[in-house]
């Protein structure tokens, strides 16, 4: 058992355990108390399910157990890795290979740190934080609002590793407990970082940066970190897709960058940028990196987020959400993943998923639900293609609609969907 045990939490912390063509998706090799926490019961009771644990009890039972099977199965895991490392196919014993196994340090010179991505909504915090991590980790759709959540991603590269957290985008005055909630996450970012990266784009003029640049700063601590700036979107300068009025109105490149740096007097450098195209993405992680000071790897230089696939899998279908319906009906919903269950079919992977779309009132089941059901019959079809290319695996997908009251203003249903307090 305890072999079996050592062997799972190694998969489960290595670049495989949740491996997908997309990208890795793993928790640190020794989970914590605190990395368990962030995640929800049923996510919890998966981590159960594949080390052969119970799954009955409450959270904190869950969490528990997990521990101590993580504990108990960690020496056993060790020896084993040392013992095969040490013995070639012929049963002989070569101890001198067991530093050529062991994970290699970074050379002289490396960097690495925690970069907080905070700005306005909208300006492309989450396009520039997927060009940076080379891999579409954050939703990104056209409207304001999108990430609700503090996503962390890491970037290693020869002589550095970026620890970034994608942040809600800054809202000055929050209308309802949900946006609270997200200005906590990005406040925590802000506070958090050894090195902030402020996006600002092409069309917010100087007071709309000032003001986003001045709410930062009021979070960061008398020692403050160092600020990068992207002034996002250049490519539409460049490629000359504005028309006339907002051409006039936007300027030159040169103007833009003006006006950046006059607005963020503190920055210590202004970076231009297309997170879309991914125009001089390298440029700003050798920027961001040159602030970080030098460190040994905060991560695996195989690790890639914190958030589990079914973290991932509900913000694909809010992502969808997005995309398909207007008004308030997007910011009414919050999407629940309650079944996550991969096998193999006919020789390909299988991803069956069952989610739950919550809303604040019955109007809006109505609409999301459609005519003749026509509306969450789109909603699952597109999303569920859009997952399949995420897992690449075959998924199939059910959906249904209910009805929260108010779960935005609400305190018990808000934690336990995972926003912080």
């Amino acid at each position: 058992m305890a072999a079996r045990l050592a062997l799972l939490l190694v998969l489960r912390c290595s670049s495989a355990w949740h491996a997908t063509p997309r990208g890795r998706y793993a928790l640190p090799r020794r989970a914590t108390s605190d990395d368990l926490a962030e995640l929800r019961v049923p996510d919890l009771k998966d981590q159960c399910r594949a080390l052969g644990l119970p799954v009955s009890g409450t959270k904190a039972v869950l969490i528990e157990r997990i521990l101590e099977a993580d504990g108990a199965a960690a020496a056993t895991a060790d020896a084993a890795d040392a013992a095969a490392a040490a013995i070639d196919d012929a049963g002989v014993a070569h101890p001198a290979e067991l530093e050529a196994t062991a994970p290699l340090a970074p050379k002289a010179g490396f960097r690495a740190g925690f970069v907080g991505v905070v700005g306005s909504p909208n300006v492309g915090k989450s396009t520039i934080t997927n060009a940076l991590l080379g891999e579409d980790l954050c939703v990104t759709t056209s409207k304001a609002q999108t990430t609700r959540h503090r996503i962390l991603g890491v970037v290693t590269a020869d002589a550095y590793q970026l620890v970034l957290s994608d942040t809600p985008g800054i809202l000055e005055r929050p209308a309802y407990e949900l946006q609270e909630r997200m200005m906590v996450a990005a406040k925590a970012a802000a506070r958090d970082a050894e090195c902030l990266l402020f996006v600002t784009d092409i069309f917010q003029d100087e007071n709309e940066v000032r003001d986003a640049y001045a709410w930062m700063e009021e979070l960061l601590p008398a020692q403050r970190p160092p600020v990068v700036v992207a002034l996002n979107k250049v490519d539409l300068l460049e490629e000359g897709l504005l028309g006339d009025r907002a051409a006039s109105r936007v300027g030159t490149l040169e103007d833009c960058v003006e006006r950046t740096k006059a607005s963020c007097p503190a920055a210590c450098a202004v970076v231009p940028v297309s997170g879309l195209a991914k125009d001089n993405i390298d440029d700003l992680a050798q920027t961001l990196a040159s602030k970080l000071p030098p460190s040994n790897y905060l991560y695996d230089p195989d690790f890639f987020t914190d958030r589990p696939q079914r973290f991932f899998v509900g913000e694909i279908i809010r992502e969808q959400i997005l995309e398909q319906f207007s008004k308030e009906i997007p910011y009414s919903c919050e999407v629940r993943v309650d079944r996550f269950k991969e096998r193999m079919k006919d020789g390909r992977p299988f991803v069956a998923i069952d989610a739950v779309v919550l809303v604040a009132r019955d109007s809006q089941k109505g609409i999301l639900i459609g005519k003749r059901g026509r509306g969450i019959r789109d909603l699952g079809t597109a999303a569920r293609r859009r997952l399949e290319d995420f897992l690449g695996a075959k998924v199939h997908l059910a959906l249904r609609v209910k009805v929260s009251k108010e779960w935005r203003s609400d305190d018990a249903k808000l934690r336990q969907m995972g926003y912080p307090s």
